[in-house]
């Protein structure tokens, strides 16, 4: 199994609503896709840390997407 850890952050969410979104580069893309090169597909696993201002941490359960070539 490959792992590959990506960071994003956003100061302002409620700016938003409370409403992450992050929109992958290509390059960012190109990443992920790496990881499945030669499996034709793969399913990824991902979750979203969070800490507010007062330093209280929120972890979401796992959630997954399947990656094709």
């Amino acid at each position: 199994m490959k792992k590959k850890g990506f960071s994003f952050s956003d100061s302002g969410p409620a700016d938003a609503g409370g409403v992450f979104t992050k929109i992958f580069s290509a390059g960012q893309w190109a990443s992920i896709k790496k990881l499945i090169t030669g499996q034709g597909r793969s399913t990824i696993y991902w979750y979203v840390e969070s800490w507010d201002r007062l330093k209280r941490y929120q972890k979401t359960g796992v959630m997954q997407f399947l990656v094709t070539e």
